[in-house]
């Protein structure tokens, strides 16, 4: 998903001021980090749609969790008239695959208003946030190899 930045480096440095109604006018940059791949998860192992006041988010993760969206990993569950369920959220299908399918996301992204307006920054993973969720004891074994030493009986 790339999209143009609607300010250059220059403008997010030193915003501009709205001459209507004197709101700054700003981009926020956003990192993806191991608290939102934890958040995701634990919307995930719900299998559905929840309420995220029901999930055992942290002060933290519940501050922050709106900001997986600008991922497009989550969103905001609807009735069938398209009106929000109020603190009802969904894993998408990048969200699945990011975490089931091992699809790679940009570190960072840039919002504007409260919508992603582009990306930037190397690609992550979920594993390589959230290892306790996928490596297993193969994973362990496999990364191990044979002590070189000598035999030494615990004292």
């Amino acid at each position: 998903m790339t999209q143009i930045a609607l300010f250059s480096e220059d403008d997010r440095k030193s915003p501009r001021i709205c001459e209507c109604c004197g709101a700054k006018v700003v981009e926020y940059k956003h990192s993806f980090n191991q608290s939102l791949a934890n958040s995701l998860y634990k919307l995930y192992s719900q299998h559905g749609a929840t309420n995220i006041s029901k999930i055992g988010l942290t002060a933290i993760q519940w501050t922050n969790f709106q900001k997986l969206k600008y991922w497009g990993l989550v969103q905001k569950a609807e009735r069938e008239d398209h009106t929000n369920i109020g603190g009802v959220w969904k894993v998408t299908q990048t969200g699945l695959d990011f975490i089931e399918r091992g699809l790679g996301i940009q570190k960072k992204a840039w919002s504007y208003r409260g919508k992603m307006v582009s990306y930037e920054g190397d690609t992550v993973f979920f594993l390589d946030l959230h290892d306790a969720y996928i490596r297993k004891r193969p994973d362990y074994v496999a990364d191990s190899k044979p002590h070189q030493g000598g035999y030494e009986a615990n004292a």
